[in-house]
């Protein structure tokens, strides 16, 4: 019931999540998800992991294109930007 579940909602893919908003949204989702099924499902757990690793990735590179060119073009060899 719960891959099905899942697999209907666009937002739980996170190939469809392109910013932040997208990213709020499947974890709105998931925390629906989680009432409905248990905190300790699994499937459930992996997506938490996905969706709040994406998040920080995402809020990292958010806040990295605030800094100032240089420090871009020194961030940039270390693949962090």
């Amino acid at each position: 019931m719960t891959t099905a579940t899942i697999k209907n909602n666009p937002y739980l893919k996170i190939s469809n999540c392109t910013d932040i908003s997208d990213i709020e949204s499947a974890i709105d989702s998931l925390r629906k998800l989680d009432s409905e099924f248990g905190e300790n499902n699994k499937t459930l757990l992996k997506l938490w992991a996905k969706f709040l690793d994406k998040k920080k990735e995402m809020e990292a590179t958010a806040s990295a294109s605030n800094l100032h060119p240089i420090f871009q073009q020194a961030l940039m060899p270390f693949g962090i930007l």
